[in-house]
């Protein structure tokens, strides 16, 4: 029956922890309100939850029981037809197994290497239902797992003519649930600090001492700039101790903090030991690599004939999907000898407040609207504080351009000669060194102008002639879909650990515990 709560004041907040019998505990914390019926109703669900315990009889997601046995649970009943086959259609696999009546119900005798996948498909459905706790690290003699045992004393007598050929019997098998017999892994690396995948997930760099690893089958990976990225395969047995020390060979991979050239001949220099950024914009020969590789048809983007100017004429989707290209044909290469960056690193556009460092700015504002009004960086130019400038500093609205642009549409006796796109890399460099961070053309940048269908360019192009344009600080809203001729693009390499732990999420096979 509901429980009532009577002489609770309007306004005042209520806190109640409820317990029931395999249920979580719910905790409700709510404002008390007068609902005008002088009555206030709270209705919560209290979720499944049903683990095994201690000397008593358990049930799983799929309705069957398992006998107490000292810290196990045995399976009362062989793996039926049914429990089978909603297997297959939930990992969309096609394992046939044969069938025959047992104990007035159909069970399945399948190879002993099908059973493990099987009791795994379980585990997680029996996690996921209420029916079998989570994994703790903070507690980890609480966790459990559900195990296949294969009923070798099964009498063989009773198994199908089906399940009896080539000299090899097809059994049927049990589940059992059972504390996890935790081993360790001791693994370093010549030298150390390289990156350390278990099972394609990343956990530590090296030296690394797991203390509580799963038994089964392991896949190390460890991957670390200039060295070759070394995978090795070793089985962990129940209780066992492993401990391997591996020595990595040098390859052309980037190390972070160090400029760095690329598989497409782009050259990168260090902002920070996790950001690297390309010295000049992306060329028309890069993306040219890009369409040939991907089969991606040109469309509205504009190569220039000098394969050396910068591609053009892009939205910020199709400069995103460069750089997606150019992440998976250096870390994720079939040949892993071709690879050149290691599984936390990825290609991207710059950040708005990345650009505004690789310019030299300092802001603090929280938005590039907020950052762009920050009168400290007023009057900084690519080239210095003057303007106009007094030589040739990069590649602007001039005279070169007045065939395209109108006579007021450019900087006042400024020539750099170039009516339109240049070259990169003909100007001076900036500080940090790179090129035509100011002029050539204006860069799409990752964030949004005040909503979501609303870009950011920065820098400037070889149109760009007023002085507030040419301000560093100067950001440039347009819609993410629109092209123009003086827009394109530079990359950064970013080491994103968090951004690499999303990419795997789907990969159930890197739990450590």
């Amino acid at each position: 029956p509901p429980a009532t709560l009577t002489g609770l004041e309007v306004d005042s907040v209520l806190e109640l922890q409820i317990k029931a019998p395999n249920r979580r505990d719910l905790f409700i914390k709510s404002e008390v309100v007068d609902e005008g019926r002088q009555v206030m109703i709270i209705d919560e669900v209290m979720s499944l939850f049903s683990p095994p315990k201690v000397d008593e009889i358990w049930t799983d997601a799929l309705g069957n029981e398992y006998l107490p046995y000292l810290d196990l649970h045995k399976g009362a009943v062989h793996v039926s037809e049914n429990d089978w086959k909603l297997y297959l259609e939930e990992t969309n696999q096609n394992l046939k197994a044969i069938t025959f009546e047992y104990s007035d119900r159909k069970v399945v005798a399948v190879p002993e290497s099908w059973t493990t996948g099987y009791s795994k498909w379980l585990e997680t459905r029996c996690i996921d239902q209420g029916y079998f706790g989570e994994y703790s690290d903070e507690n980890p003699q609480s966790n459990r797992q559900i195990i296949p045992h294969y009923d070798l004393s099964f009498d063989a007598t009773r198994l199908p003519g089906e399940a009896k050929k080539e000299g090899k019997l097809l059994r049927p098998f049990y589940c059992w649930v059972r504390p996890i017999p935790y081993g360790s892994l001791s693994i370093d690396s010549e030298p150390s600090g390289a990156s350390l995948y278990l099972n394609g997930v990343y956990v530590d760099t090296t030296p690394y001492d797991g203390p509580n690893i799963a038994p089964g089958d392991i896949e190390i990976t460890l991957a670390m700039g200039g060295k070759k990225t070394l995978v090795d395969n070793v089985y962990l047995p129940d209780r066992g101790e492993i401990n391997r020390v591996f020595t990595l060979q040098p390859d052309k991979s980037l190390i972070p903090g160090e400029p760095w050239t690329n598989s497409i001949e782009m050259e990168l220099v260090p902002l920070s030991t996790s950001l690297s950024v390309s010295k000049w914009e992306t060329r028309s020969v890069d993306y040219n690599r890009y369409l040939k590789a991907t089969g991606k048809k040109l469309g509205e983007v504009i190569l220039g004939d000098n394969p050396l100017v910068p591609v053009v004429g892009l939205t910020r989707a199709e400069c995103e999907g460069f750089c997606q290209w150019l992440t998976k044909s250096e870390r994720d290469n079939p040949n892993a000898d071709l690879n050149r960056i290691t599984k936390d690193y990825r290609y991207r556009l710059p950040t708005d407040l990345e650009w505004s460092k690789m310019a030299g700015l300092i802001e603090v504002g929280e938005t590039p609207a907020e950052r762009e009004s920050e009168i400290v960086n007023s009057g900084q130019f690519p080239w210095g504080e003057s303007f106009p400038p007094d030589e040739q500093v990069g590649n602007y609205a001039d005279l070169s351009a007045v065939e395209f642009l109108k006579n007021d549409r450019i900087i006042e006796g400024y020539n750099d000669g170039f009516e339109k796109l240049a070259p990169v890399g003909g100007f001076k460099p900036n500080v940090i060194g790179l090129y035509d961070i100011g002029g050539n053309v204006h860069e799409w940048v990752l964030d949004s102008y005040g909503n979501t269908e609303r870009g950011i360019l920065r820098g400037g192009g070889w149109d760009t002639f007023s002085e507030e344009h040419l301000e560093m600080r100067c950001r440039f809203p347009f819609d993410i879909e629109y092209r123009s001729e003086s827009f394109g693009f530079r990359v950064v390499l970013i080491r994103d650990v968090e951004q690499e732990v999303i990419e795997q999420s789907e990969d159930d096979g890197g739990n450590s515990n």
